[in-house]
């Protein structure tokens, strides 16, 4: 009867939309914010435990925060998923284990043997102020930040991950974080996001770095041809891009900030996603900036000279 119960609950959680198991869907983010705040709060008793039992029994106690309809959903979640119960002993450790300082927008883990984070997150929060102004982004809980010196990657993972938040082996790093705040908006896709991370990253506190690599671009979309966003949005790993998708891609993207601004830039990001067709991507741009896409990638396409903005 127990392994019936299962089988149905499991063909709901696979079913029914509003609870369907994909990491665009919000409630998966509910979900998730819901644990990062049980493993947060839970007592130093909890967090040393080993036994993932006592764990189910706290999690029936913190689902209070859920929507009724979500509630078994975290506990099918628990027993069946082996991926989410791996990501709920990776955030145990992180928070038994690792020092931890809070900021306004962050939570930052380090270990003991690692350099004092104050100037660290004096630069993140300032960072973070100006982004989130810039593109009017309203973040719902704190990013974790965790430097690491061990991990091979730096890593962003998006917020419906219980691990959301930053993994970096990098004191400053910029792009990462960049990356976590954009994730609010949307994870996906790349051929947008990663662009903006490399404006709002890496080149944020010299914006003419940003303008100087604009103009690298167009040199070499005009010795290489320039590849319509049309043809890169629905790739959702930038590590197939040739080297002319790159610099197509930053170009775009840079246009479009220079002309219409990051709320504008903003808004386009958190309606398109590397599911929906082309032409519902199209019908988007137009929406939001009021001219065609064709109209507005003409300047980057001309045969034999490039228009700059």
């Amino acid at each position: 009867m127990k392994a019936f119960i299962s089988i149905l609950l499991l063909s709901l959680l696979v079913s029914h939309p509003s609870i369907k198991n994909d990491s665009s869907n919000p409630d998966e983010l509910k979900i998730a914010q819901v644990m990062r705040k049980a493993v947060k709060n839970a007592d130093s008793t909890l967090l040393k435990s080993t036994l993932l039992a006592n764990w189910r029994e706290y999690l029936k106690i913190s689902t209070i925060d859920l929507d009724v309809e979500l509630q078994p959903l975290l506990l099918i979640k628990f027993d069946e998923d082996m991926a989410f119960r791996k990501q709920l002993k990776t955030i145990i450790d992180w928070q038994s284990n690792w020092l931890q300082k809070e900021t306004e927008h962050f939570i930052y883990y380090y270990r003991w043997d690692q350099p004092p984070p104050e100037l660290i997150l004096e630069i993140l929060e300032i960072h973070f102020k100006a982004l989130a102004k810039l593109f009017a982004i309203e973040i719902p809980e704190k990013i974790p930040f965790r430097y690491d010196l061990t991990a091979e990657h730096s890593t962003v993972f998006p917020f419906q991950d219980l691990r959301g938040g930053i993994v970096s082996s990098q004191l400053f790093d910029l792009e990462k974080s960049a990356l976590a705040i954009f994730y609010f908006i949307n994870s996906e896709p790349p051929s947008i996001l990663e662009p903006l991370v490399r404006i709002y990253g890496s080149y944020f506190q010299n914006p003419s770095t940003s303008e100087a690599y604009y103009e690298h671009s167009l040199r070499e979309i005009k010795k290489k041809k320039y590849t319509s966003a049309l043809n890169l949005y629905r790739q959702d790993d930038i590590s197939n891009f040739t080297s002319p998708d790159w610099f197509s891609s930053y170009a775009f993207v840079y246009g479009l900030n220079q002309q219409f601004g990051p709320e504008k830039l903003a808004q386009f990001l958190s309606n398109v996603n590397c599911q929906k067709p082309e032409t519902e991507f199209q019908n988007t741009f137009q929406e939001i900036f009021g001219i065609s896409l064709p109209e507005f990638e003409s300047r980057y396409q001309q045969s034999d000279a490039v228009i700059k903005m």
